[in-house]
């Protein structure tokens, strides 16, 4: 009688998260165009990663993941002979954040055109090399592991908002080394919708995930922890012959807006910080940038600086909106021009 009841009890746990699994994909068909769980797979070296040959066209926009497993359009492993390759490195600000993003509106795009405009008759590919969630060590661990061999003349390293996260989170970065993946371990987030959403809606009530490590930004800590592992991507991006640019993260949220202004763009809690602690923290990760950009000769461009914030250009705290990526393209665009760097450069290939 009892393992009766147990057996239904079971059966009817798993026809009800069944039938959840399946209103969910339908609600994924509805929204997306197509009941994908995710366009992210785990990965044993860098925890996670893009699903290659990965195409969602839906009434939110269009997410196109290529045969290399990067966002965009296919592209030739070697570059052609004198052309000029630029890879965008960088989490998701730079994979374009926000599922109202199509993919020729991300700014790695926008740039790529913005460029040809501006040096006509040069064949210029600019790779969009940002995954969501990614810190400044998986960029590194990325560029020595696999962008490399895409034969890139300058590589633009885009600040990592989830550095914070790191520092205040703690535990170990990534190792560099293989990690093994049971098979569920690769299955579940890959096709499960109701996995995926319930993982996300629920993470952050982690205290791991949520930041309890600390109640303020942890200064010290942070800058010695973001100038080790910049100061290590910049070293490998040069070690392979590429030239480095750094770039400064820019937020929706500003000083000079009213106070009110700047809590609602801030929009809450992040990684255990409020407001005052985040600015303390992101404050503390573009002068890192800014330091390491003067002591190691490194060239910049201080996107925080340079573009505005609010509403308009931002559809969260950090994460552009199609207008702001259009801006931050054409900023990039400019800034790169006037460090000289395209002409300067002779492009790669065979």
């Amino acid at each position: 009688m009892f393992r009766s009841k147990t057996f239904q009890a079971l059966l009817f746990v798993i026809l009800s998260f069944s039938l959840m699994e399946v209103a969910m994909q339908v609600r994924a068909v509805n929204r997306f165009g197509e009941a994908r769980a995710t366009y992210m797979i785990p990965d044993p070296v860098l925890g996670k990663v893009l699903l290659p040959n990965y195409k969602r066209e839906g009434a939110l926009g269009t997410i196109s993941i290529n045969e290399h497993g990067r966002r965009g359009e296919s592209f030739t492993e070697t570059p052609k002979e004198c052309s000029l390759r630029l890879v965008c490195m960088g989490s998701s600000v730079v994979f374009g954040g926000g599922t109202t993003i199509s993919d020729r509106d991300v700014f790695p795009s926008v740039l790529e055109r913005e460029l040809r405009k501006m040096v006509p008759g040069k064949e210029i590919d600019v790779i969009n090399a940002g995954c969501p969630g990614w810190t400044s060590v998986t960029l590194r661990l990325d560029f020595e592991g696999r962008l490399a061999d895409y034969q890139p003349d300058i590589a633009v390293i885009y600040a990592v908002v989830n550095d914070i996260g790191r520092v205040m989170k703690g535990g170990a970065a990534p190792s560099g080394e293989e990690s093994s993946l049971s098979v569920l371990s690769q299955l579940i987030p890959r096709y499960s919708v109701l996995y995926n959403a319930f993982r996300d809606r629920f993470k952050s009530l982690r205290p791991e995930v949520a930041g309890a490590r600390f109640k303020s930004f942890p200064v010290e800590e942070g800058r010695s922890v973001f100038m080790k592992d910049y100061r290590e991507l910049v070293d490998s991006v040069r070690a392979h012959g590429v030239i480095p640019i750094l770039v400064t993260e820019p937020q929706a949220f500003r000083r000079d807006q009213p106070l009110s202004e700047q809590e609602k763009l801030f929009g809450g809690v992040s990684w255990g910080l409020g407001l005052s602690g985040f600015y303390q923290a992101q404050d503390t990760l573009n002068g890192v940038i800014r330091d390491i950009s003067k002591n190691a000769n490194v060239p910049l461009i201080d996107l925080a600086e340079l573009m505005d914030g609010g509403e308009e250009l931002f559809i969260d705290s950090i994460h552009f909106s199609r207008e702001g990526h259009r801006i931050a393209a054409k900023i990039l665009a400019e800034e790169l021009t006037a460090l000289g760097l395209l002409s300067k450069v002779e492009g790669g290939g065979d």
